[in-house]
């Protein structure tokens, strides 16, 4: 096999394989006997090729030097254990580029070679939707991780397509039930998508297309409000626009209606300031620590023990001190610093 058609990886073939890779070699034998209990040309020369389909690219998900094992593991487990006597089965590995393009002509070639018995990969939206129609009038299976966009779900169109994994569909119905369950109808949708001429669509929009139709469904035909932005180019100024647009949208009530605005609010018993400054949250607590410190010096008038006394301050005072002190201490003042000190060592 050629240097193109068998990419060289330098990482060895592991006797274990994680959770992930058997995950995905227990379908590659199933359906290799389910394939197996068709007629196909295949059984005219005893051979069985599956051609894998993926980018060698390791930054996307399934890549062929991550899913290579699983298969390699799958081959090996056949033929260790001759669950197949007399036929021969093969891999044939191919680079989709994760592209529209380059992904199709190598199934195109693995066709016209008669190399290929079923189609593993690609698993890349843009590069398996043109193979999925192909293989229809080919009569060869596919079988991928990918696909999970909602116009898979054609059966007419993609016939011969079979997905693993669960679909944005799946991920809508259980978005659905959240929402059912706390009795949620505004709902809101934010979304990064790129921008510009011939860019492809980023997941997060096919991710919410599918969200967007059940929730249409939900609310009785009323389209949820959404928005897109590319993280790649907005400004972070814009992303206060972006969120402010979303709490008229989808929190108001009475949308169209001025909101009201305060200086400050409470959120978990941290006081939060519009200026992002935390004198107030400071005082709020150093106030409510000296309201403590006055039992305990009871406590010691009455005279406790130190180890009850101790005991007392830890789950009391200190308790107040520290409450979310990660979330506001390093923006103190040192003078707010040195007012908190002075608590500790009362």
């Amino acid at each position: 096999m050629d240097e193109r058609k068998s990419p060289s990886f330098p990482l060895p073939l592991p006797h274990t394989l994680p959770l992930p890779l058997l995950l995905l070699a227990t379908p590659f034998l199933l359906f290799l006997f389910l394939f197996l209990a068709h007629p196909c040309s295949c059984q005219e020369n005893k051979n069985i090729t599956f051609g894998v389909i993926l980018p060698c690219n390791n930054t996307y998900f399934w890549s062929l030097p991550r899913t290579r094992f699983a298969v390699e593991f799958a081959l090996e487990h056949i033929e260790k254990n001759q669950l197949l006597p007399a036929w021969t089965v093969q891999a044939d590995y191919r680079d989709s580029k994760c592209s529209e393009t380059d992904g199709p002509l190598e199934a195109i070639d693995m066709y016209t070679q008669k190399t290929a018995n079923v189609f593993l990969g690609p698993a890349c939206d843009y590069a398996v939707a043109p193979i999925a129609r192909f293989t229809k009038r080919w009569e060869i299976p596919v079988i991928t991780a990918g696909a999970l966009v909602k116009a898979f779900e054609n059966k007419r169109e993609y016939r011969l397509l079979t997905r693993l994994m669960g679909s944005y569909t799946k991920a809508a119905e259980f978005v659905i039930e959240i929402c059912r369950h706390f009795h949620w109808k505004s709902i809101g949708m934010l979304y990064h998508d790129n921008e510009g001429e011939n860019v492809a669509r980023s997941d997060c929009y096919f991710i919410l297309e599918s969200l967007f139709f059940a929730l249409s469904k939900y609310t009785e035909g009323k389209e949820p409000w959404y928005t897109n932005f590319d993280q790649q180019r907005v400004m972070p100024g814009e992303y206060r626009k972006i969120l402010r647009q979303a709490q008229l949208k989808t929190r108001n009530k009475n949308y169209g209606e001025a909101v009201e605005q305060v200086s400050s609010f409470k959120f978990l018993g941290t006081l939060i300031s519009e200026d992002l400054k935390w004198d107030g949250n400071t005082t709020s607590i150093i106030k409510k620590c000296q309201q403590r410190l006055h039992f305990l010096r009871q406590l010691r008038k009455f005279r406790m023990s130190q180890q009850i006394m101790a005991q007392f301050y830890r789950a009391v005072v200190e308790s107040t001190l520290c409450f979310s002190i990660t979330v506001w201490y390093g923006s103190t003042t040192e003078k707010e610093k040195q007012l908190l000190e002075s608590i500790r060592g009362m």
